[in-house]
């Protein structure tokens, strides 16, 4: 099993979570206190395909795997910044088992790209690949709504859907879950994830 993190020391922790739970607020914040981050792929890519006059890009053949595969390269971007810099570790927005939840909620699990993705997936060691992962619980709680920011399309309900099967599929994977509660500002979360590290360490 390889995992490109084998020739560095350097560690990588995911955050992750549904739809505008607040993960990229933490991320922001983080980067703020001079951590070093890997910012999340899919936006980015929605956002140009659909500049493009491409309304819907999810609905696309090939689609999560190229969001899958721009990750990948991200990671790796960020995981060479930190150690250039003589950081120990890198914070990521989402992971790469985010993927694998969206081809399995959408039912594309007979597909090329679910193969392709899957087949890359086992090709890590995800224990050492990702040493711990910040799963986010929705900011408001209960009273959480999802933003529509126009770029994603899911739902309220389809936001919090897809948090649970995050959370299953990195903790069946054998990464230790951290949980990141609720009802806090993007300051306190970020300061939460430091002090898990800490603990961690």
């Amino acid at each position: 099993m390889f995992s490109y993190l084998s020739t560095l020391a350097v560690s990588l922790y995911a955050i992750t979570g549904g739809p505008s739970v607040g993960k990229t607020s933490i991320i922001n914040e983080l980067e703020t206190m001079g951590e070093v981050i890997c910012r999340e792929a899919a936006t980015d890519i929605i956002s140009q395909y659909q500049l493009n006059g491409v309304a819907h890009p999810w609905e696309l053949q090939g689609f999560e795997s190229e969001i899958y595969f721009e990750k990948v390269a991200r990671e790796l971007s960020a995981l060479s910044k930190a150690q250039d810099q003589g950081k120990q570790k890198v914070f990521t927005d989402r992971g790469l088992l985010d993927t694998l939840v969206y081809l399995e909620t959408n039912n594309k699990l007979d597909t090329d790209e679910y193969v392709q993705v899957s087949n890359h997936i086992n090709s890590l060691n995800l224990k050492d690949h990702y040493r711990a992962v910040f799963f986010v619980e929705p900011y408001a709680g209960s009273e959480f709504i999802a933003d529509d920011t126009g770029v994603r399309h899911e739902d309220t309900t389809e936001a919090i859907r897809l948090g649970i099967e995050a959370k299953r599929i990195y903790a069946k994977a054998g990464i230790p879950v951290i949980i990141v509660p609720p009802h806090m500002t993007p300051k306190e979360r970020a300061d939460f994830v430091l002090e898990k590290l800490h603990a961690l360490e």
